[in-house]
């Protein structure tokens, strides 16, 4: 019965973290689903990218002179 609990709690903690990867890339004017997909492929490790996400990371470093 405990392990089941724990592995409900890491489940939920893992569905706010990425809520919370979610609404950070939204924030920055991606839109909502491919924020959704973006917050999961970087939680999961897979390194999928969309075309936008790309867009926003290159204008962040070279607005503040990184790239």
């Amino acid at each position: 019965m405990g392990s089941v609990v724990v592995l409900l709690i890491i489940v939920v903690a893992s569905l706010i973290c990425v809520r919370v990867g979610a609404i950070a890339l939204e924030l920055t004017g991606v839109k909502k689903e491919k924020a959704q997909f973006q917050s999961l492929s970087a939680f999961t490790n897979t390194g999928f990218t969309t075309r936008e996400t790309v867009h926003s990371m290159v204008f962040t470093a070279s607005h503040y002179g990184t790239a």
